[in-house]
Formats: structure tokens, C-alpha cells, sequence
């Protein structure tokens, strides 16, 4: 049997500050997934972006009509449950940790934002799958 192709990368690393984490290339894989743990009862809301673009835009920037990027819907592989993009992740007193499968169809590029904190961090690391 022909084991899958995968690769790991930390989006965000214990994170306490808002901005967007490390940006990935996903252009060559199939399915990403990726794990959400805030700590230090963390508030705080993250948002995955994307982008379809031949280079990489500016996730800090608002996106416009020549910073073109979206937020991302995935689903939680525990219960099914959609994350809407604009949502995102949102933790406020409680940690969690959470697996989300992300809708990657057609994007080359990909990040976690930290649009909102007050307390806490947020590690996000990514399972890329070919």
C-alpha cells in the first residue's frame, strides 16, 4: 500500500499578538488540515485566509482589488460542524483544541490571522497532504 505524501508546518507557534501567521504555498496538496490549540485561557479569534493568486498577497492588509485573498470555510473533523471563514476560530475564556479540514479547492496560498486577542495564544499547525 502507497503511503500519502505529507508534510507539517507551524502557521502560528504560541502566538499572543493579532496578525497573520506563517503563509504557505498549498498549490501542490490535495487536502490540508489544520490543528487549532489556544492556551493560558485564551481569547481570541483566528481566521484562515486564502488566496488564489501567482503570488502571495498581504493577509494584514485588507483585501482589495489588488490584494486579492478571501477567508476560508473548513469543518470540523470531530463533529462535522462548518467553520464559516469570516467566523473563524473564537475561544474566550475556555481553551480548545480542534482539527478543521480546509476547503483548499483551486488556492495557492494559505495563513491563519489573528484578527482579535486579549489574553492567551494560539499554536495552529498545518497537515499537508498530497
Amino acid at each position: 500500500m502507497a503511503h500519502r505524501q505529507y508534510q507539517e508546518e507551524v502557521v502560528l507557534s504560541a502566538e499572543e499578538s493579532t496578525g497573520a501567521g506563517t503563509v504557505i504555498n498549498v498549490r501542490d496538496y490535495d487536502t490540508i488540515m489544520l490543528s487549532f490549540a489556544s492556551a493560558s485561557s485564551g481569547n481570541l479569534t483566528a481566521k484562515i485566509q486564502g488566496a488564489i493568486t501567482i503570488s502571495a498577497p498581504n493577509f494584514d492588509s485588507a483585501a482589495t482589488a489588488t490584494n486579492h485573498w478571501s477567508y476560508v470555510e473548513s469543518v470540523d473533523i470531530n463533529n462535522g460542524d462548518i467553520l464559516d471563514g469570516s467566523t473563524g476560530f473564537a475561544v474566550s475564556g475556555t481553551d480548545a483544541a480542534i482539527t478543521y479540514d480546509v476547503n483548499t479547492s483551486g488556492l495557492s496560498f494559505l495563513t491563519v490571522n489573528v484578527t482579535a486577542r486579549s489574553a492567551g495564544s494560539i499554536t495552529v499547525i498545518a497537515g499537508l497532504f498530497e
